[in-house]
This record gives C-alpha cells, sequence and structure tokens, in this order.
C-alpha cells in the first residue's frame, strides 16, 4: 500500500474479509469518536494515512449501505482531516494536535 500499488480485489474473498474487518474497526472509532472519546485530529494522526487510502476504494453499494454508514462517512471526514494535516508545517501541526490531547513540552 505504501508504494502505492493497492488496489482492491472485489474476488479474493480473504482480502475483501479483512477490508470488512477494517471498515468494522473504523466503525468501532467512529462509535468512539461520537462519544466525544476521540477527537477528529486524533482520528486523522492515528489513522488518516489509511483512510486516505481507503475510502477512494469504497465501492458505491458500501458508500450507501445503512450498515456501514458510520464508518464511511468516519472515514470520509478523517481522510479530510488528514489532508488538512498534510498541508500544515510540523510546527503547526504539533500547534494543532497539542491542543487536542497530545502533549510535546
Amino acid at each position: 500500500m505504501e508504494a502505492g500499488t493497492y488496489k482492491r480485489d472485489l474476488e479474493n474473498h480473504e482480502m475483501e474479509v479483512r477490508f470488512n474487518e477494517f471498515l468494522s474497526t473504523c466503525e468501532h472509532i467512529a462509535l468512539l469518536h461520537n462519544a466525544g472519546g476521540a477527537p477528529k485530529s486524533i482520528n486523522a494522526y492515528m489513522i488518516g494515512w489509511f483512510a486516505k487510502q481507503i475510502y477512494p476504494n469504497l465501492t458505491d453499494r458500501e458508500k450507501a449501505e445503512p450498515y456501514w454508514e458510520l464508518a464511511v462517512d468516519f472515514l470520509r471526514e478523517t481522510k479530510l482531516q488528514a489532508e488538512k494535516l498534510d498541508s500544515m508545517s510540523k510546527e503547526e501541526r504539533l500547534k494543532y494536535l497539542g491542543k487536542n490531547h497530545f502533549k510535546y513540552a
């Protein structure tokens, strides 16, 4: 995935099982976020890179599926927040994350 060579193979059963497990994990993190336990900035820092890789690989069916709605919305928002972090300098990132529960000083 890091080399930019990841391509989702919908016919690969093992890959799809792992992909669905990842969506399930995102759903759990989304529930934690919605309960106030994990701010957007921290989500972007922790799994933003994955969200940027995975969100474009979601199928239209997954995006429309009511039972994946929470995970899909979480991935979309996390992707946007990660892109925001990408545009910041290191100093800006540390300040932004520092005011959202990480302490660097």
